[in-house]
């Protein structure tokens, strides 16, 4: 991927292996592979004038910015997408993208949040996979 190159290594890594046990995380709430939903991004910005570089990138989706209340930060920018089929393969691309874009707008990727209540889910008796 383009300007993956410029990402710090050792982050990327960290954040896929969290990133793969959200994954894991939601197979263990029976949620189905391939379910529709929509992923929630969360960033740091140092100050109001990375928030647009950073949300120029993502223009169907959803954002939210609030005070943040780290000392190096000023805000927290939620970026939420549209609705997606949640795949491991979706997740672990989207790590790359929102790596990037973070790097490129001077700002720090935290991590994904998925809202699990309106998923289909699995029967507990089906084998996760």
């Amino acid at each position: 991927m383009k300007g993956i190159e410029s990402v710090d290594p050792l982050e990327l890594e960290k954040q896929r292996q969290l990133t793969a046990a959200l994954w894991s995380r939601l197979l263990e709430q029976r949620v189905a592979v391939g379910a529709p939903g929509r992923i929630q991004c969360y960033f740091f910005a140092p100050s109001d004038a990375e928030v647009p570089r950073l949300t120029a990138g993502f223009p169907d989706w959803e954002c939210a910015v609030t005070d943040c209340n780290e000392p190096e930060y000023r805000r927290m920018v939620r970026l939420t997408t549209p609705q997606v089929h949640l795949t491991q393969e979706a997740f672990l691309g989207l790590v790359e993208v929102a790596m990037i874009a973070a790097q490129q707008s001077s700002c720090k990727f935290d991590g994904f949040q998925v809202e699990t209540s309106a998923l289909k889910k699995r029967p507990w008796w089906k084998r996760l996979s």
